[in-house]
This record gives structure tokens, sequence and C-alpha cells, in this order.
């Protein structure tokens, strides 16, 4: 690497070889050094023409090549500061979008646990009326047996009364003609007659 040294690049250096472009320096001071300092700033930088000491031109050398290491490595760390801006702008986008999303699993939870309370709650209504249909089942059940029951029951005493109804016919209208005395029919079975005064 062949290097282009020069007496006053800077004001507090004697000679350094070139970074970059002479133009670019000129460019520099012209631009942004106070203006009083722009016109001997320019008329001292002068290329070096004589022989420089080897010691100077090595360590020199090493310099430069550190200093493109080191430029690399700044330029990756400029990169990798880039990167790490967008992914700090990405995290907190995503922990927005996290924070949203957590207060609407936090409703969305809240939301569940009252249903499930109101679904416990009408579970057990739910069960407690199948406890009490379950009785009135069995109630309901009972209360045929009884029905059916009662029914043969009746069912017996009814023909007993027709039967004896039947067998007195003579012996109560007997005691009918004693203390009633009117006109009932006993071949129609009914009071409506000519006797009684009206006939159906």
């Amino acid at each position: 690497m062949k290097l282009k040294y020069y007496f006053h690049i800077h004001h507090e250096i004697l000679v350094e070889s070139l970074t970059e472009p002479l133009k670019n320096r000129i460019k520099y001071i012209k631009e942004n050094k106070p203006e009083d300092e722009i016109e001997l700033r320019l008329k001292l930088i002068k290329p070096v023409k004589g022989k420089l000491p080897s010691e100077f031109i090595k360590a020199d050398q090493a310099w430069a090549k550190a200093d493109q290491v080191w430029d690399k490595a700044y330029q990756a760390r400029v990169k990798a500061d880039q990167a790490r801006d967008k992914a700090s702008q990405a995290w907190d986008k995503a922990s927005q979008a996290w924070a949203k999303a957590n207060q609407a699993r936090v409703k969305a939870y809240q939301a569940w646990d009252k249903a499930g309370q109101a679904w416990d709650k009408a579970y057990q209504a739910w069960d407690k009326a199948s406890q009490a249909r379950v009785k009135a089942y069995q109630a309901s059940d009972k209360a045929c047996q009884a029905r059916d029951k009662a029914s043969q029951v009746r069912y017996l005493a009814d023909r007993a009364w027709v039967k004896a109804y039947q067998d007195n016919i003579p012996a109560l209208e007997k005691l009918h003609k004693v203390e009633c005395g009117c006109g009932w029919s006993s071949e129609r079975s009914t009071i409506f007659t000519k006797v009684n005064g009206l006939e159906k």
C-alpha cells in the first residue's frame, strides 16, 4: 500500500499520509474553518518530497491498515446500529400490538369467567330442576298407580251399586210410593211424566 505524505494536512500534525483525496480536505477547510485561517492552512499543505524515516513510514502504514480495519468495523457498526434501530422500532410496534392483544385477552378472559359463572348457575338450576322433574315423574307414577287402583275399585263399586240398585228396584219403588208418591216412571226411570205435570 503506497501512501502519499503531506505537511500540515491538520494544523497540529507536522507530517501525515492522506486518508482521503486531498480535494476533500481542501473543501472541508474552505467550508468549515474560520475565515482568517483558511488562506494559511491551504498555503502550508504541501507534498513531502524528501525521504521520510523508515520507522515512521512503517508505523504510519500499520496505522493506515488499522484505520482501514477500523473504518470497516465502524461502517459495520453503523449498519448494525441501523439494523438495531429497525429491530427496536419493530419491537416497539410488536410490544404495542402485544399490549393491545393482552388487553383483549384479559377482557375475553373476564367475559369467559363471567360466562363460566353464569353457566355454573344455569347448570345448578338445571340440575335442581332435573331432580325436581325426576321427583315429579315419580310422584306422577305413584299417582297413576293409585288412580288405576282407585279406578278399579270404583269400577267394581259401580258394578256392585248397579246390581244392588237393579235387584232392589221393587223395594225402592215401594218406599218411594209411601214417602214421595210422585208420578215417577219406573219403565223410563224419570220424573218427567204426565202425572208430575211435565212429560218429556
